[in-house]
């Protein structure tokens, strides 16, 4: 196994058992913490659960920092000081099992690094991150061709948002999770050339249409009012695609990462 801790300023830092930065231990990788929600009635026995909350996620990383000399040492921390800075935005963590299977997580470092038991030429550091979504996800993306009928089936543990594209021409696109009951209709006309990128993950959720010189703006207003900017849910998916006036250049694609709770 290797863990790699790319920062948000593209500073990476990869552990393992043979290199300067020497994995000793980690926590917090499989099931996050759980909040049941529940309510109760006069006289009830017991509760009624409403529903379930996960936590965000605590991660600790524990390793040496090993070097040849004093000078090189104390590089190596600034390094580490550098990478785990907290006060920047959400790096990533990717977790690399032997078969090649990699699972990534967004976080950001809770506190500045701990320094530990410094000797002359190794460094026992400890390492606290935060993600505030703390699902695991698959980093290659899962990417479909919709036609009139699709079964997009997601192997994750829980729902997972998706970017959809759609590109003209085509007008009064429909888009339909039959397992859900969920759509996503567009009251407008996409010319050739143009492009329609809808993204549906919870904080981002956005409409952007480019024109032909790859131009963007704002689409929202693009959207029916009974719509809902739907992911796939876990297991099949049933999506039906409709759209008038399309020809040989006209394409809809559903994209998406699937999403783990543990590993």
């Amino acid at each position: 196994m290797i863990l790699k801790w790319k920062s948000a300023e593209n500073k990476l830092i990869e552990f393992t058992d043979k290199n300067k930065y020497i994995l000793e231990d980690w926590s917090g990788f499989g099931y996050p913490t759980n909040n049941v929600k529940s309510v109760k009635s006069p006289k009830q026995i017991g509760n009624t659960i409403i529903g379930q909350v996960m936590d965000p996620r605590k991660l600790t990383i524990s390793f040496k920092v090993i070097t040849d000399n004093k000078d090189l040492l104390f590089q190596q921390k600034r390094n580490v000081i550098k990478a785990f800075n907290p006060l920047k935005k959400d790096g990533k963590l990717s977790y690399i099992v032997q078969n090649s299977k990699t699972y990534q997580i967004k976080a950001v470092a809770e506190q500045t690094p701990i320094f530990l038991n410094k000797k002359t030429t190794y460094q026992e550091v400890k390492i606290k991150l935060y993600a505030a979504d703390p699902r695991w996800y698959n980093p290659t993306v899962n990417e479909t061709t919709l036609n009139q009928s699709n079964d997009i089936y997601n192997l994750g543990d829980t729902n997972t948002p998706i970017i959809l594209r759609l590109n003209g021409p085509m007008s009064n696109p429909l888009i339909i999770n039959k397992s859900t009951g969920n759509k996503i209709k567009l009251e407008h006309s996409i010319t050739s050339g143009e492009i329609v990128v809808i993204n549906t993950r919870f904080g981002d959720k956005s409409i952007y249409l480019y024109d032909s010189l790859d131009r963007k703006r704002k689409a929202l207003s693009l959207l029916s009012f009974d719509s809902q900017l739907f992911g796939l849910t876990t297991g099949s998916n049933l999506i039906e695609f409709r759209a008038n006036n399309m020809d040989s250049h006209s394409k809809a694609t559903i994209s998406y990462k699937e999403r783990y709770l543990g590993i």
